[in-house]
């Protein structure tokens, strides 16, 4: 279940592809959604009006107006919108524990241009997207960059600080392998 920010509507849904958006005020049914989709997560960007709904194989986005699938993704549960409502975060198909980020752009969720994978079992240099023998400043602006997407002052989302928290590590042992030379 989430609730919206200004608290007007509660959405819920269920297993069987169900999402209910309840007016709260009025505690009743604003509308309802048959989705015919197994929903193991679930995300709403209000300013958008989109919810997203996710199982293990993919993730949905929805109009909430019009009951319309907008798009489709390759990702899976656990899944979360930022507060700027631009990005959205999912786990991945993975075998390893990874994240997805989705950036909002004109609309429609990129998930080519801004898409990033964070698995802790990654060397380091795979994190941080640069090569093994990147130089010091290299890496250094690399991790800057991660940095100022997932720092929990940007998006304080689960996910996000998550994702920060394999970025600070892999930032680490950077530092920890170059001051072993």
């Amino acid at each position: 279940m989430k609730i919206t920010a200004n608290g007007r509507y509660l959405f819920s849904a269920d297993l069987d592809g169900k999402v209910n958006i309840w007016e709260l005020a009025g505690k009743q049914i604003f509308k309802s959604i048959d989705t015919e989709f197994k929903i193991l997560s679930l995300a709403i960007n209000e300013q958008s009006k989109i919810f997203a709904i996710a199982n293990y194989q993919e993730i949905q986005l929805w109009n909430w107006e019009t009951g319309k699938l907008i798009e489709k993704l390759e990702g899976c549960f656990p899944i979360a919108f930022s507060d700027d409502v631009q990005t959205l975060i999912s786990g991945s198909l993975s075998q390893k524990v990874t994240l997805k980020v989705w950036q909002q752009t004109f609309g429609e969720f990129d998930n080519k241009t801004n898409f990033f994978n964070f698995d802790s079992s990654q060397e380091w240099w795979k994190i941080l997207d640069v090569s093994p023998d990147a130089d010091p400043q290299e890496v250094k602006l690399a991790y800057y960059y991660l940095a100022k997407q997932f720092h929990p002052d940007q998006n304080n989302s689960q996910e996000a600080i998550k994702a920060m928290q394999i970025i600070n590590e892999a930032y680490a042992r950077f530092r920890k392998q170059s001051r072993s030379y």
